[in-house]
């Protein structure tokens, strides 16, 4: 009676799903498509009085309960009910549907309305995507608040999250609203960028009612600005204005009213309340002549921002009547990434041209999210998909990891970039199901607890999870064999498998494995193999009396149990001892001569060089502490870990590289690097002086490069002190190439670097460049062999797209990452720069058709003010441009490269004479070098042609 009864209330929970997901489908023609409105804790779909469709968020949820407001509240429905979370759990997530890369608005609304009688609106924080949005925070109980976003998902959902800042305050939210924009709308949006809604504003209404849907077909609300009225005239017409070709598409119900000053004389002028931190904020006014103004009158004037670090101008001289290409189309004047501080006031000031005062329709002010973060590492966010699915825990949604520390409150996770999942804590859960074979892909797993539960089905291969330590699967229903596979993971403490229903033999390895507690009792149909057979009949001996296993009987003797345990005990203290003796041996050879990683053993004797081997010196933890005066001067940070300056006791500079606890590298990276660059040496190649690994610590330890990399150098915190002129950025280029050279031709078998970048290219006193950073690279394919296939590693911007696509690594991959540097030095941008306004665009696709139209003038950094030989520069940019060829086959050597580079200085110095040394620190003389000023980019393009500033912003600088 009680399944029949679960039956049939699952059917009718179905039913009611299908039947609001048809009722919101039927009115999507009712409204703009792409609306997708929550009435959150609601049960009813019913039509707003402005024709927007309301549905239950049931479909969208699965925690939470439901309240309605008190009666006081006095709000129309979608605001008479909310959906609150109680519970200790960190956050309760919606998962909204999108269409990947569209541009959405996605709003939250809350309305306390005293739900809970307590009189106190709770606090808590509102998430997106893994990403902090805002801190919830309500004046009082009948107050509403909102919240909104501008965003464009790159993947099929948007997740939105409520989550407990406080342990008492329950979080809620009242409705949820997402609607999609036009894609040309609020162009700097992207992947990695969003807008937070500051204020939106409406000038001149004559009403105190926000203006939405239907009035602005995107729903965005636009509020009167009578708080901020300070005695200036209300302007309005009855006649619509176009929002011509402003991106953002004011609506015309706004752009018919505005704000005017009675004569020329006066100015307008608007404060508004921003933060007290220095932050980055999105600024657009709108502008539209809405009065009927006579031949010889003209509406000119100037924006200017004052505000606690900024006071200057803003935008100017502006002409409305001339800006706008036909009566009534909107002028849209914004600032990207401008620095404000609270208040700031935007002054709308006349100039001595114009016979009348400033006007303004509307204003929106975004709060800019740089750098939004791509989620937890996305190998693991499937395989937790598919462990969810297993073992019933579809509740949990959002990221796992992000925001930190709202991670799920079943796992722990690491810092790196992306986020990793370390451990899982499912003890005691009532789970079933089976452990899916995805689990396997979780790669970072360091702990495994699924004790205790009802788990069946046999256990999956682990051997992936090398850095396993703790597994614990007792007291399960798991079937099958315990997998030889166990004995591989080297750092596995724990293996706890007792009282279950496994069966055959335990692998032997196990058992002898140094410093494992391995349980194993409570399994009937187990046995210990002997020189014959193993049968599963032979049994083993039950768990000792007090244990967990209670469940599981078993006939064997206390004898057997005391032979069992005699036997393993001595293979234990055995092994222990060989442990030891080995331990203190490799110690003392340590101390006698510099020992080859175990990632070099397969390889010694294959590498030659036509340099002899220089000695790499051994540290220990003391001595590197010393050098760096206890790591106080901090110079750097990598995927390795931060970087710090040190002197060593003889007086050589020396830079020394840590690993960071959360480096997403390791063991494998640290030895790589000093394999490698114990055995290859090169001027154009950084040098490793030494290294440390010591207990936990692994530390290398290079020649100290006091300008820098690069990229810092190009458009970083190096170029005030040190901006880089043409000649030595043809030095630094071909000093890079050298050292890429050497790696592929220098060396046998050849050395792919594996992540050529600007921030791996340092420079010297001199400025003389140096390859850095070999935790990535690898060993060329052996001799008739044409690729190596390898798991895809690098760095977004410079990753070889036929490499990516293919798992294929060539020496051909440096090269194109080699031809992105090129291209960084050539325009002084980024590879995937984040003020572009379409994430496809790289630095690639956004130089070519420049190049295709014979515009080099164009993509040149200006910082160089044409300062430079025309044909040396194309020189360059046609290596760029060849290195950077989608298909492998048809970029160049690095040998080609370096012989086009040397070619572009002949030309740059107007001379066909050989260099005479092919690793000179620069082809030039001391006194050729000039240092030319970077100038000032301000936040806008003064452009007079507007159509050159919509230019700028699809292109991007």
């Amino acid at each position: 009676m009680g399944l029949q009864w679960v039956f049939f209330q699952a059917i009718l929970a179905g039913s009611l799903v299908l039947a609001i997901l048809q009722s919101w489908a039927a009115s999507v023609s009712a409204q703009g498509q792409g609306f997708l409105s929550l009435n959150c804790g609601g049960t009813n779909t019913f039509t707003d009085k402005n024709g927007i469709v309301w549905v239950p968020d049931i479909p969208y949820i699965f925690t939470g309960s439901v309240s309605q407001v008190s009666a006081s509240a006095q709000q129309e429905e979608p605001l008479k009910s909310l959906r609150f979370f109680p519970g200790s759990r960190k956050k309760n997530c919606y998962i909204l549907p999108v269409t990947p890369y569209g541009t959405y608005l996605l709003r939250a609304t809350f309305l306390y309305g005293n739900y809970n009688t307590l009189g106190k609106p709770p606090s808590f924080d509102i998430q997106f995507n893994g990403n902090y949005w805002s801190t919830v925070s309500i004046s009082d109980a009948n107050t509403r608040v909102y919240y909104e976003l501008v965003l464009a998902p790159p993947a099929n959902d948007i997740s939105v999250c409520l989550a407990k800042s406080t342990p008492t305050d329950n979080p809620f939210i009242s409705s949820l609203e997402l609607r999609q924009l036009a894609p040309s709308m609020y162009p700097k949006v992207q992947e990695n960028k969003a807008l937070s809604l500051h204020l939106r504003m409406n000038f001149g209404s004559v009403s105190t009612d926000d203006i939405r849907y239907p009035s602005d077909p995107f729903d965005r609300i636009w509020s009167s600005d009578a708080p901020l009225v300070n005695n200036y005239i209300p302007l309005t017409t009855n006649r619509s204005v176009s929002p011509g070709i402003t991106f953002d598409k004011p609506p015309s119900a706004v752009m018919m009213t505005a704000r005017t000053t009675a004569n020329s004389s006066l100015a307008l002028g608007y404060s508004f309340s921003l933060s007290t931190l220095t932050l980055n904020y999105y600024v657009s006014f709108f502008f539209a002549e809405i009065a009927t103004l006579a031949p010889t009158d003209a509406r000119i004037f100037n924006i200017d921002l004052t505000n606690d670090i900024n006071n200057a101008s803003f935008f100017g001289p502006l002409n409305v009547q001339q800006e706008a290409t036909a009566a009534f189309t909107s002028v849209e004047i914004y600032a990207n990434h401008t620095s404000l501080q609270g208040p700031a006031t935007f002054t709308f000031r006349p100039t001595s041209a114009s016979t009348l005062g400033p006007i303004v329709n509307a204003a929106e002010i975004h709060l800019v999210f740089d750098s939004l973060t791509s989620g937890t590492d996305n190998t693991d966010v499937t395989a937790l998909e598919a462990l969810k699915s297993s073992f019933n825990l579809t509740s949990w949604t959002g990221d796992p990891c992000l925001p930190a520390p709202y991670t799920w409150d079943w796992l722990d996770c690491n810092n790196s970039s992306p986020p990793r999942v370390i451990a899982l804590r499912l003890s005691n859960m009532n789970l079933s199901g089976t452990i899916p074979p995805s689990f396997s892909k979780m790669t970072a797993l360091t702990d495994i607890w699924l004790d205790n539960n009802n788990i069946s089905g046999t256990i999956p291969d682990l051997s992936a999870l090398t850095n396993l330590r703790t597994l614990h699967l007792q007291n399960n229903s798991l079937t099958g064999s315990i997998p030889q596979s166990f004995s591989q993971l080297q750092h596995l403490q724990e293996l706890f498998l007792q009282d279950n229903d496994l069966s055959g033999p335990v692998p032997t390895k196990l058992g002898s494995t140094p410093g494992l507690t391995f349980r194993f009792s409570g399994n009937p149909n187990l046995c210990l193999p002997d020189n014959t057979s193993c049968s599963s009949t032979v049994p083993l001996p039950p768990s000792p009396v007090g244990s967990t296993a209670g469940k599981k009987k078993s006939n064997i003797s206390p004898v057997v149990i005391g032979v069992v345990i005699g036997a393993v005990a001595l293979i234990l203290i055995a092994a222990f001892v060989v442990f030891c003796v080995r331990r203190a041996n490799v110690k003392a050879l340590e101390r006698q001569q510099i020992p080859l990683s175990p990632l070099s053993t397969a390889n010694t004797g294959l590498m030659s060089h036509k340099d002899p081997p220089k000695q790499t010196q051994l540290y220990t933890f003391e001595e590197i502490r010393i050098a760096t005066q206890n790591f106080q001067k901090k110079i750097g940070e990598g995927g390795f870990g931060p970087v710090y300056f040190g002197c060593l006791a003889d007086g050589q500079e020396v830079a020394v590289k840590m690993l960071s606890s959360t480096s997403n590298q390791g063991k494998k990276e640290f030895f790589n690097e000093v394999d490698l660059l114990s055995r290859v040496h090169h001027k154009n190649l950084v040098s490793l002086i030494g290294y440390c690994y010591e207990s936990k610590e692994q530390i290398l330890v290079y020649e100290y490069m006091p300008n820098g990399t690069l990229r810092e150098n190009l458009y970083g915190s190096m170029v005030s002190k040190r901006p880089l002129d043409w000649k030595t950025r043809l030095s630094i280029a071909l000093n890079a190439a050298q050292g890429l050279e050497y790696l592929h031709t220098g060396c046998s078998p050849a050395i792919i670097h594996r992540d050529v970048k600007s921030n791996n290219i340092l420079l010297n006193k001199k400025l003389m460049a140096k390859v850095a950073d070999f935790g990535l690279s690898k060993l060329a394919p052996e001799e008739g062999a044409t690729h190596i296939s390898t798991m895809v590693k690098g760095t977004a911007g410079y990753l070889d797209p036929e490499y990516y696509i293919t798992n294929q690594l060539t020496e051909k991959s440096d090269v194109y990452s080699f031809g992105v540097v090129l291209l960084e030095i050539i325009c002084g941008r980024q590879p995937i720069n984040p003020q572009l306004s379409r994430p496809e665009l790289n630095l690639v696709e956004w130089a070519r058709p420049f190049l295709q139209e014979g515009r080099i003038h164009d993509i040149a950094d200006p910082a160089l003010r044409q300062n430079y030989n025309t044909e040396a520069m194309w020189k360059v940019a046609e290596i760029a441009m060849m290195s950077a060829e989608l298909h492998g086959v048809n970029r160049p050597t690095m040998n080609e490269v370096v012989n086009d580079l040397k070619e572009a200085i002949h030309l740059e110095k107007g001379t066909a004479a050989p260099i005479s040394d092919a690793n000179a620190a620069s082809p030039f003389s001391a006194n050729q070098a000039q240092v030319f000023p970077r100038p000032h980019r301000g936040p806008l393009d003064h452009s007079s042609d507007f159509a050159s500033r919509e230019n700028s912003v699809v292109e991007g600088r």
